[in-house]
């Protein structure tokens, strides 16, 4: 799952943070183990993949727990994303409204 609920309410000078959760749906801990690869456990190969128009992201941040429900134990993997405005571009826009 992986939703991220913008609060626009100081656009563009606000920064969202973004959580994604990586789980097994179907079987436990005991039967699959997810983990982080040692070495770079995030990785985007290409710089620009990291840039949409509007957002650019800054940092991320990874995490591992293990949840106890009632069918067991389960592995989960997060991701945090903290990503800013890219007030650069808006910069002209702003310009027109401060005037």
């Amino acid at each position: 799952m992986g939703p991220c609920f913008l609060d626009l309410s100081l656009f563009p000078m606000d920064v969202q943070q973004c959580n994604l959760v990586f789980e097994s749906y179907s079987y436990n801990s005991a039967e699959v183990n997810i983990v982080w690869r040692d070495w770079e456990p995030v990785s985007i190969p290409d710089p620009n993949a990291k840039r949409l128009p509007d957002f650019e992201l800054l940092s991320h941040a990874n995490t591992k727990f293990t949840l106890l429900y009632t069918a067991g134990l389960w592995d989960q993997l997060g991701l945090g994303e903290t990503v800013p405005s890219n007030v650069s571009r808006f910069q002209p826009f702003l310009l027109v409204l401060l005037h």
